[in-house]
């Protein structure tokens, strides 16, 4: 479980193939998620695409039978845990793509640095599309 403000339980699998396999089934994931104080999982996969040696991730957050293309919340958690276990360099920007499986690509830029205390400094970074606006009235 990382939290930079909200929790999710960062879960890294072993290839981009398992990733795209991936079916949460939120009924039964949700107590399991409440018990240990997340609300939902951060699935993540080395992505073996990258030919610039740069660190490369792929990501997936599905949540109540949808998916979420780019979730900037858990990739500031993910970038936090991969770092503190040295899985991702200290200070070093690196990539994670998420939305692939679902048509809808998108690129996080992450990165953070370790420290004797932890993991800080965390950064998120990407561009923003335009979905939808609207307003609300309050009576």
């Amino acid at each position: 479980m990382v939290s930079t403000g909200t929790a999710f339980a960062i879960v890294l699998l072993g290839s981009v193939d398992a990733l795209g396999r991936l079916r949460v089934i939120q009924g039964e994931a949700t107590p399991w998620l409440r018990a240990h104080g997340a609300r939902w999982f951060y699935f993540l996969a080395p992505d073996p695409e990258d030919k610039n040696g740069t660190t490369c991730f792929r990501a997936r957050m599905q949540f109540n039978g949808g998916e979420d293309p780019a979730t900037g919340s858990a990739a500031g958690c993910a970038v936090g845990y991969l770092v503190k276990h040295n899985l991702a360099r200290s200070g070093v920007q690196f990539l994670i793509k998420q939305g692939v499986e679902m048509g809808r690509p998108s690129e996080i830029f992450v990165s953070a640095r370790a420290s004797n205390t932890g993991v800080t400094d965390i950064r998120v970074a990407g561009s923003t599309v335009l979905v939808a606006n609207g307003q609300l009235f309050l009576p």
